[in-house]
């Protein structure tokens, strides 16, 4: 419920308070925000932390990190390492640097299916003539005004 709670209130302030080009860009924003929704007041020399629930006043889903911080620095420690995974997606170029990124990440099997589901998806709107690159945009499925179709290439020497 927490993780939930700070991703729908992070969503909401993002996109009321932000223009995003892309939906990556958004959902990365909304990620790096997740803390700024955690209410932190100051108590006895310390702090209590507060997420409160929407639909029954009074309840705070923080309520165990008051009695056990541990679990707010878990929290915490988890949230900069996602951050710090995101900023190594975000800074990949290149289709065989995201495999790798990857790999790392989420483990060989799961990023092979995820490379290669991406390039037989790619391929498929290739062969069917669906496939385009626009200025500004990069690649593309569906015509998009001054897009260019990408020729169908067998890769080995002949478009027969």
């Amino acid at each position: 419920m927490i993780i939930t709670t700070l991703v729908s209130r992070s969503y909401e302030w993002c996109v009321t308070n932000r223009e995003y080009d892309n939906e990556l860009e958004l959902l990365f924003d909304v990620i790096r925000h997740m803390p700024d929704t955690i209410e932190i007041h100051p108590v006895h020399g310390g702090v209590q932390w507060f997420i409160w629930n929407e639909t029954t006043a009074g309840e705070n889903f923080a309520e165990k990190w008051n009695r056990r911080p541990a679990r707010a620095e878990a929290f915490y420690a988890w949230h900069e390492r996602f951050c710090s995974d995101l900023a190594q997606l975000e800074a990949v170029s290149g289709l065989d640097r995201l495999g790798e990124v990857l790999k790392g990440l989420f483990g060989s099997r799961p990023a092979t299916a995820a490379i290669d589901s991406l390039t037989e998806r790619v391929s498929a709107e290739r062969r069917t003539g669906n496939l385009r690159v626009a200025p500004a945009v990069g690649l593309s499925v569906g015509a998009i005004p001054s897009s260019t179709t990408v020729r169908a290439n067998t890769f080995y020497g002949s478009n027969r």
